[in-house]
This record gives structure tokens, C-alpha cells and sequence, in this order.
């Protein structure tokens, strides 16, 4: 009974992702009901409520599945980076970016960006920050590898460089967000022109050591 309960589990709640997604991309986050997400879910509105406590919380499992769905795409980036750290690390971030807005609408991301401010220290919250150490981590690995290999310089602490790239990515991922005049070719652009700037401390002092 146990496997048939965790499979019908498994199976609800992907269809309550599921419902959410298409009608949060289609109607936005507050003009979506719980009512309407169990409908198009083929469930009652009881049953969603038993396994996600909140709208919010629906919401923090699509982030969820997200970040599970698209570890396979970036760690085929982590695998075959460009040979360029600079390069490498853009291209990480523009799959973030193309990743997270194929997913869900901006309006979502606020929700979830938003309890920082609103809720810390709740599920939402936590959610974010574990997103957040999931990109550190990458990028941990990324750079120790451009580093073993002489492309940064061996006095550069690469937990530092990482934690100054996530703080970039997230500053204009929180910009684009809160603003919906900005597109995401003008996030790429800001995210970009700011890591060249903090990369130019960061290759070997000779041209020939980057090789």
C-alpha cells in the first residue's frame, strides 16, 4: 500500500505542476485560483490542499521540479565549459536565465524572490537560498577546473570569484523581475558587461598563461 500511496503521490502532484504551470503562464500567478488549477488538474481543490499547503506553495514546487529538470543541461555545460572562463561562465548564466523564463513567468519568480523580505526563514526562503548554493557549488567546480588548468590565476581564492558571480546574477535577476520593461536580452547584456569587468582580475598577468 505504501508503493501504491507514494505513486499516486508522485502522480498528483505532477499533475497539480502541471495545471499550475500552464495557467500561471497564461493567466499570471494572482489571476490563477486553486479552484481553476484543480480543474484543469482533473482534482478537487481539497486533495491540492492536502498535499501543497497554499498557492505559494505550489508555486515553491514548480521551483523545485525546475531546478531538478535542469541539472542534466547544466551540468553538460560543467562537463564541456568553453575554453574561455569568462566565456564559460556567461554561457552558465544565459542558460540560468533561458532555463528559469521557459519555466515560469516573472510574476512567480516574485513570489518566491519575495518572501526573503516577506518570510525569512520559511519554506519559500529556503527554497531560494538552496537554488542559490545549487549555483555556487557549480560554480565552484567551473572555476577550480579554469584554475588547475592555469586559465585564472593560481592566487584567486575560486569560492570568492563564485560567490561575486551568483551576487552579480542574482542583483539584475532581482532587477528583471521587479521591472517587466526589461527584456531578457538587456538582462544578458547587464549580467555580461559587469562579469568582464570582474574577470579582468582574475586571467593570468601573461596573454600565454591562459592557453
Amino acid at each position: 500500500m505504501t508503493g501504491l500511496r507514494a505513486r499516486q503521490l508522485r502522480e498528483r502532484t505532477a499533475r497539480v505542476l502541471d495545471a499550475a504551470a500552464e495557467l500561471f503562464g497564461r493567466k499570471g500567478y494572482h489571476d490563477t485560483h486553486v479552484a481553476e488549477i484543480a480543474k484543469v488538474a482533473g482534482l478537487s481543490a481539497t486533495t491540492i490542499y492536502n498535499y501543497f499547503a497554499n498557492k505559494r506553495n505550489i508555486v515553491i514546487g514548480l521551483a523545485v521540479r525546475h531546478a531538478r529538470m535542469a541539472l542534466p543541461e547544466r551540468r553538460a555545460l560543467l562537463r564541456d565549459p568553453p575554453d574561455d572562463p569568462l566565456a564559460a561562465v556567461i554561457a552558465y548564466e544565459d542558460l540560468l536565465a533561458t532555463q528559469s523564463t521557459r519555466v515560469m513567468p516573472r510574476e512567480c519568480w516574485r513570489v518566491i524572490f519575495g518572501t526573503l523580505y516577506e518570510e525569512p526563514g520559511g519554506e519559500a526562503h529556503h527554497t531560494a537560498l538552496r537554488l542559490n548554493r545549487l549555483l555556487f557549488r557549480h560554480y565552484v567546480r567551473m572555476l577550480s577546473g579554469f584554475q588547475k588548468a592555469g586559465r585564472i590565476r593560481a592566487d584567486i581564492r575560486v569560492e570568492d570569484l563564485a560567490s561575486m558571480i551568483v551576487g552579480i546574477g542574482t542583483f539584475h535577476w532581482m532587477q528583471f523581475l521587479a521591472d517587466e520593461s526589461i527584456p531578457h536580452e538587456e538582462l544578458q547584456r547587464r549580467v555580461n558587461t559587469q562579469l568582464a569587468i570582474a574577470f579582468r582580475g582574475a586571467y593570468p598577468d601573461k596573454p600565454e598563461d591562459r592557453q
